[in-house]
């Protein structure tokens, strides 16, 4: 549903029928970290808008729109890709761990989940 990231802080925007619960959040963290650590390489390359929604579909656009016509795509090969124009690791692992600092449901439908990594957490 978007998303918004500093050095500082981050937070997701995700589409969920309820608030998320405090046992949900340790879960989700749990599960984000076991995937920061298992130092999954991140790919990094471009490809042309049309072939890229083709092959990925509009879930390229979770962080929203990228206007350019040829898209730098990030991927986490089985685990997530998207349209990107920002700066990237090579590998999971130098994420750093990941602390959810406060989850708030800011609309119908709609959770903001606030995290920081690495050192800023």
């Amino acid at each position: 549903a978007g998303a918004k990231k500093t050095p500082e802080e981050a937070h997701l925007d995700i589409t969920h029928y309820k608030p998320i619960s405090d046992n949900e959040i340790l879960l989700i963290e749990k599960i984000c970290n076991s995937k920061i650590f298992q130092n999954i390489p991140i790919k990094n390359y471009f490809l042309d808008k049309s072939e890229a929604e083709k092959k990925f579909g509009t879930k390229l656009y979770q962080g929203g729109i990228v206007p350019e016509r040829n898209l730098r795509i990030i991927e986490i090969e089985g685990n997530d890709v998207e349209a990107c124009c920002g700066t990237h690791c090579n590998s999971t692992s130098e994420i750093g761990y990941l602390k959810i600092t406060k989850c708030l449901r800011i609309s119908d439908g709609v959770n903001r989940i606030y995290f920081k990594v690495g050192d800023n957490r």
